[in-house]
């Protein structure tokens, strides 16, 4: 199975998201890929590996931001996606950083416009968020695990 357009496009902005600030932990790698290999491949081992090493590439091919944001946003992810984006960039802090790098809140922010959601429904999706890394122990990577399980299909 293949990505769709919109999810290959999904992809590709949380691709950029988590790259904002020039680094990928490896638990950002292992998470996504972890949840894209068995969806979008039959159960045989050797093609869900031929599909990890495509997507591990492709994670690491870059895609810019801004110029994914000169296209419409998708119609029917938007919440989602900005929910996803603001868990990976969580995600993406090591144990010592307590505030989110800078370069990772800028593009954030960008995509916050981008997506052109209601301030309310920005804040009442970073609550709901917030309350999930809270369900998750504090885990950033479980809540965001959970719910690209949830948008693949996979829960």
């Amino acid at each position: 199975m293949k990505l769709t357009p919109e999810q290959e496009f999904v992809f590709q902005v949380l691709a950029a998201v988590a790259w904002a600030d020039e680094r990928l932990n490896p638990e950002e790698i292992r998470l996504l890929l972890d949840q894209l290999v068995p969806a979008f491949s039959p159960p045989d081992s050797h093609q869900q590996d031929e599909l990890w090493s495509e997507l591990y590439d492709r994670l690491f091919a870059y895609y810019d931001l801004d110029t994914l944001l000169q296209q419409p946003p998708p119609p029917h992810d938007r919440e989602w996606l900005l929910r996803l984006s603001y868990l990976l960039i969580q995600a993406g802090q090591t144990p010592t950083e307590t505030a989110i790098v800078p370069a990772e809140k800028q593009a954030y922010r960008r995509l916050v416009e981008w997506l052109a959601l209601p301030p309310e429904t920005v804040a009442q999706i970073e609550q709901a968020a917030q309350a999930d890394v809270v369900l998750h122990q504090g885990q950033p990577l479980a809540a965001l695990r959970a719910h690209l399980q949830e948008f693949f299909g996979l829960a």
